[in-house]
């Protein structure tokens, strides 16, 4: 297991707060996911449609393995109420269908690299905002996508429920990048993020705003990077949620090497996430 810590800077007026582990420092290690639990693994495998751990938690035989949990509770622990709003970078259209939701279009999109470059060599880039991109998509011949190219979608993300489908499009790329935005003033950020000038996030972020990128390597040679930006000091909040998601994970780690069935491992993480106070059920 490798706690979640992140590396704190100020950055002018923004704090910032980064998280990016190697495959091999997930916070629940690749030799510690579900899969490596054969039994387990067999009975997962046999179950007829979707897995139920790919349903309610995204859990599937992703690289991230059950890590894509851990994030998607930190954002939700970080929202206490407040207007979270997602992009998700290159799969507006697809979100459209899982959420039946019509997005606001903007303009900008926030970019974070983190890949295996040559033997022992990771680059690990914090872009920033760049040019919204959507793809064209075909069908006989004939464009069908409903984003224009050059645009992406803004969602509005009311559960934990719809923070998990969300992300859902982008597991079947090489990785999944998301923006999210925990704001109290939803009509001033996005005229910023409609506007024809380069946002930063010191000019996008009201005074109680969060900015969450979070970037879930897939395929071989891609790793997660989480980056949480803020105006206002959120080091001791940061510092309690992780406590609680690294106890979560310390548990879990040590559980699951015993369950026998995909449904007890529902159970272990449900039960789990009751008695650390982690609330993945929401309005």
């Amino acid at each position: 297991m490798n706690p979640i810590k992140f590396e704190t800077y100020k950055n002018r007026e923004v704090f910032e707060y980064h998280f990016y582990p190697k495959d091999e420092e997930l916070i629940i290690g690749k030799d510690e996911h579900f899969s490596n639990n054969e039994q387990l693994w067999k009975d997962w495998c046999d179950r007829e449609g979707l897995p139920e751990s790919y349903e309610k938690f995204n859990i599937s035989n992703f690289a991230t393995g059950e890590n894509v949990l851990l994030y998607m509770l930190l954002i939700w622990e970080l929202r206490e109420g407040e207007n979270l709003l997602g992009v998700g970078v290159w799969e507006t259209d697809l979100i459209q269908q899982y959420l039946d939701q019509n997005p606001d279009l903007v303009n900008w999109e926030y970019k974070l690299e983190h890949e295996y470059v040559i033997i022992d060599k990771y680059t690990r880039r914090n872009i920033g905002f760049d040019k919204a991109e959507s793809p064209v998509i075909t069908q006989y011949n004939k464009p069908v996508n409903k984003t224009p190219t050059n645009k992406t979608g803004l969602f509005k993300i009311k559960s934990f429920r719809e923070l998990t489908d969300f992300l859902k499009p982008g597991f079947g790329d090489a990785f999944n990048l998301s923006n999210f935005y925990i704001t109290v003033n939803y009509e001033l950020l996005i005229d910023k993020l409609q506007s024809k000038d380069k946002p930063s996030l010191e000019s996008l972020l009201g005074s109680q705003d969060i900015f969450i990128g979070l970037l879930i390597g897939e395929d071989m040679g891609y790793y997660d990077y989480l980056l949480i930006s803020s105006k206002f000091d959120l080091t001791e909040k940061l510092k309690s949620i992780a406590n609680k998601l690294n106890d979560f994970a310390r548990e879990y780690i040590s559980r699951i090497k015993t369950v026998e069935t995909a449904d007890e491992m529902i159970e272990l993480i449900e039960n789990g996430l009751k008695k650390y106070a982690l609330q993945y059920i929401g309005i």
